[in-house]
């Protein structure tokens, strides 16, 4: 009798062994066991060798076969070896405390192939020490290859769909001038060898433009990017002590490029739209019969300089025109800050900008308006509280004053904080604690390079950029920015209401009073 159910029992064992050994050799997946000694078990299935195309895997160091060529960081793979050994031969709660540090999914170079690969780990215990580990491997190169190309063709869509409705002259134009900052950055990097305050301010003023840009059209892809970039410059402006990393500076660059490269790519080879469009980039004008016969009057009497001034000012835009796109993209940051839509009113009646000045228009007002929208308007809460309409609004006055525009800009928002910039000067050692200061020359504060109202940095301000860079634009071009203060006597230093007024000089703008010449 007991022979027989030994010989049952052993039939059994046999049928079971069978039905694993099946298992092991037809699961489409990798199954392995690792011992005691962290080796991996003689029984592993055969899938395992197709993954890892290699059939060199019993009693190899688990260590070593899985991560021995891994992409993986030194630290998570150093923790990923010290758990295994801290779970093996221990309670089973360690492998509960310890289970977060073994990896779960990493890529890995077989043969000169990208794999990727998924583990699942599960403890085989015996009573409650875990005698051994189960590793379950599965191939999911194909799966990830698929969700990187859809994220890839989501990408190129999005890219599209902020192209679609913009002008061939505009995106050209922001293509061109971001071209030449990241150029110009690039020159910068190359020239210096230290920390320099100077040239930092350079970088991070023309990213910042840049980024400003990149919101002023929905350009997101690229305005990340951009933003990771000024990141690095931050860090280098708040520690003049760190050490300068022109190959990291100039890796952010690189990066910035080949988002740059990805918008001109689907602007010209998926849209099929090119630089010779219709619509012309350098802001063509259509010859009309009253044109040609200008042209013809200024040749009869051969009048060179009014024929010059004539043609320059077919390409001029109102201010209004000039800031449409400015002043569409601040809904986006509004909502992106809690806040309403501010209401922009323009007054510049009869006053052109020449297309030489619109690009520079574009830079300056992109900082200015952003920052009316983060740093000037409240949120709506405060708003209410203080008695105002939920939607701020923001004022453009401009207005010729003799051989200059002088274009004046205010919002209804609090104003300064000058008592905030008062210790931000001291800070950077401007003054001392008890030196009284104009607060006019505390205000101005606003125009140095890192220094910020706001305390958070976002990504859309907070890095104290946007007006060094307007100052530093408008001065290149013969023109200013300054300040008006509008304190009431004896009105707390907290917050000061205030204008700020941008000159631009005669060779940049014209009245239409004199723009049809006789």
């Amino acid at each position: 009798m007991l022979e027989i159910k030994v010989t049952e029992r052993t039939a059994e064992v046999r049928e079971k062994s069978k039905d694993i050994q099946a298992m092991l050799s037809n699961i489409p997946q990798g199954l392995f066991t690792v011992q005691d000694n962290g080796n991996i078990h003689p029984e592993y299935s055969r899938f395992l060798e197709t993954i890892f195309e290699t059939n060199n895997i019993a009693g190899r160091n688990v260590n070593e076969f899985l991560f021995e060529s891994a992409n993986v960081g030194s630290d998570a793979l150093d923790s990923a070896k010290a758990a295994l050994f801290t779970i093996i031969g221990e309670d089973e709660i360690n492998f509960d405390f310890n289970k977060y540090l073994l990896l779960n999914e990493y890529d890995i170079e077989i043969d000169h192939k990208k794999k990727y690969l998924s583990l699942d780990w599960s403890p085989i215990t015996a009573g409650n020490i875990v005698s051994k580990l189960m590793v379950s491997v599965r191939d999911v190169t194909q799966l990830r290859q698929m969700e990187s190309a859809a994220r890839e063709q989501k990408r190129q869509l999005d890219i599209v769909s902020q192209l679609l409705n913009l002008s061939a002259e505009k995106y050209l134009g922001f293509e061109e001038s971001a071209i030449r900052y990241v150029q110009e950055n690039r020159k910068a990097i190359q020239s210096c060898s230290t920390n320099d305050n100077d040239i930092v301010s350079l970088l991070f003023r023309n990213m910042h433009t840049i980024k400003g840009n990149c919101r002023t059209f929905g350009f997101t892809c690229l305005s990340n990017v951009v933003h990771e970039a000024e990141s690095f410059y931050s860090a280098l402006k708040l520690s003049p002590e760190a050490e300068w990393d022109s190959v990291k500076l100039l890796s952010d660059l690189e990066v910035v490029e080949k988002v740059l490269a990805e918008y001109a790519h689907v602007f010209r080879a998926v849209l099929g739209r090119s630089d010779s469009s219709q619509e012309d980039r350098r802001g063509g004008f259509w010859l009309s019969h009253d044109i040609v016969n200008q042209i013809k009057h200024f040749v009869e009497k051969r009048k060179v300089n009014d024929f010059e001034s004539y043609m320059s000012r077919l390409n001029a835009i109102t201010i209004e025109q000039n800031l449409t796109d400015i002043i569409a993209s601040l809904a986006s940051i509004a909502a992106q800050l809690d806040k309403s839509n501010p209401i922009v009113k323009i007054s510049a009646t009869k006053i052109f900008i020449k297309y030489s000045a619109q690009e520079l228009m574009r830079n300056v007002f992109s900082h200015i308006l952003r920052n009316c929208v983060d740093h000037g308007l409240e949120s709506r809460d405060e708003r209410i509280a203080a008695g105002k309409s939920e939607c701020g609004s923001i004022s453009i006055d401009a207005q010729v004053h003799e051989d200059t525009l002088k274009i004046s800009v205010q919002d209804d928002g609090r104003g300064l904080n000058i008592r905030n910039l008062f210790s931000k000067g001291v800070q950077l050692g401007k003054w001392n604690e008890n030196d009284n200061i104009d607060i006019l020359e505390v205000a101005q504060l606003i125009f140095y390079s890192g220094v910020s109202t706001k305390d958070v940095v976002s990504d859309i301000s907070g890095r104290g950029v946007g007006m060094d860079a307007v100052k530093q634009f408008l001065e290149e071009q013969g023109g200013g920015v300054s300040l008006e203060l509008h304190r009431e006597p004896g009105a707390s230093l907290e917050f000061v209401p205030f204008e700020l007024i941008v000159i631009l000089p005669s060779h940049l703008f014209f009245e239409a009073e004199v723009a049809n010449i006789e």
